[in-house]
């Protein structure tokens, strides 16, 4: 069956908005062709593709904000953590998991803060 491209096109354009699709597969899955056909009018390289890539990182970024803001709004304890997590420096990050276990001091020397010790055996 042939296709008219730039019909194609904008249908590409439209479902990818219309369906909040994130990832190529998700948006070909929408699609009134195959995967092989929407390659073969959309090379990775051509300028549609790059459209119909940019609208599917904006869904991105529009989901994750909206998460993000219901996440701190929220009172749940593990979203905030979670949240936290997401925006903390490495710092912040490593105390929230209890995983950092040394502290640097002039950005060159590494002091232990705990160090397991193995009972003395007798």
């Amino acid at each position: 069956m042939a296709y008219d491209k730039d019909k194609l096109f904008e249908t590409a354009l439209t479902k990818a908005k219309e369906k909040k699709c994130f990832f190529i597969e998700q948006l070909i899955s929408n699609m009134p062709c195959d995967k092989t056909t929407f390659y073969r009018y959309f090379d990775i390289k051509s300028n549609e593709y790059n459209d119909i890539k940019e609208i599917l990182e904006d869904n991105k970024i529009s989901i994750k904000s909206q998460m993000y803001n219901k996440w701190f709004e929220s009172d749940n304890a593990t979203l905030q953590i979670a949240l936290m997590k997401l925006i903390a420096t490495d710092e912040e990050a490593h105390r929230l998991n209890g995983s950092k276990s040394e502290v640097k001091v002039d950005g060159d020397i590494n002091i232990p803060i705990m160090q397991w010790a193995k009972p003395d055996k007798a």
